[in-house]
């Protein structure tokens, strides 16, 4: 199973639009970008912990930002997908096939070995690039979660979740991120390098971002154990920043299948009212799928 996919011609295409600075160089930086994720990643690797699984990698000599998503690929989720599709128009069909899709996606959903793959689908610049489905999913957890950290929903959208030097080296960002309390205060998170063998724990960088897509990396420095003191990572914030001491750490975690991948597409178009007959068939079996299978799931919970 090939771990990437490229949209090339429109990542590309995109490319030369947004940074013309650049366009002259964008073979060299579409290679650099695509011979980085294939030498540093490892097989088994996550870039987000988003429900949605949208991620950003940032290109630091240029800004770019190289907008992906990604799945577990299994056999059975591809097949069903495929049959609602060529079959949009027989919803007996569909129906009588339901409770052995819902089988089969449990099935998946429970295989704990499926490839991740990983989409890179285009790029955007630094300024007005946010995903979507981040900030729908954040405003549902401000309105649900009272307790939630202020800040702006577009941020939390556009954050980046790797960042490739101009070396060549690829630093991923790690669980720690810290967000001051404050509104229009910068954010900082905690990168170490990613090779094919899994991060290098022996060093790491802070890396500070603003709302208005500007990034900033500290200079690298050295540990001695696995993870940096939470003590050493503030220390390193506040030695580069004068900034209020109202800082704390969050994080969030998921990887979905394939079926849940398009389930999040379509929902994602229903909204913006773009679904066509064959999509609206589609999105209403898969829908049936995962609602049927949660309660099945977790009837003993």
């Amino acid at each position: 199973m090939q771990q990437y996919i490229y949209n090339t011609h429109h990542i590309k295409e995109q490319f030369i639009r947004r940074f013309v600075h650049y366009k002259d160089q964008v073979d060299v930086i579409y290679h650099r970008m695509v011979s980085t994720l294939e030498t540093h990643t490892p097989v088994d690797w996550r870039f987000t912990e988003s429900p949605t699984s949208r991620f950003f990698i940032v290109d630091l000599e240029t800004s770019a930002k190289f907008l992906g998503l990604s799945y577990r690929h299994g056999k059975q989720t591809p097949d069903i997908v495929k049959q609602i599709e060529e079959n949009c128009h027989q919803s007996d069909m569909l129906y009588r096939k339901l409770n052995a899709f819902v089988q089969s996606y449990i099935q998946e959903v429970n295989t704990p070995d499926l490839p991740i793959v990983h989409v890179i689908k285009t790029v955007y610049g630094k300024k007005n690039a946010d995903i979507g489905e981040e900030k729908r999913l954040f405003k549902e957890m401000q309105q649900n979660l009272f307790h939630i950290i202020p800040v702006q929903a577009k941020k939390f959208a556009s954050r980046p979740n790797a960042v490739i030097k101009e070396d060549g080296s690829l630093w991923v960002r790690q669980h720690l991120n810290w967000i001051s309390m404050e509104a229009g205060s910068k954010e900082y998170y905690l990168f170490q390098p990613l090779t094919s063998s899994g991060i290098d724990k022996n060093q790491f960088s802070i890396c500070q971002y603003t709302e208005n897509g500007d990034i900033k990396m500290f200079p690298a420095k050295k540990v001695i154990c696995d993870i940096p003191a939470l003590s050493d990572i503030k220390a390193e914030i506040f030695a580069e920043n004068e900034i209020s001491a109202n800082i704390r750490a969050e994080n969030y975690w998921h990887v979905p299948t394939y079926l849940d991948r398009r389930y999040i597409d379509l929902s994602y178009k229903g909204r913006k009212k773009a679904l066509n007959a064959k999509e609206i068939v589609q999105y209403y079996f898969i829908k049936e799928i995962i609602e049927k299978a949660r309660g099945r799931i977790y009837k003993d919970c």
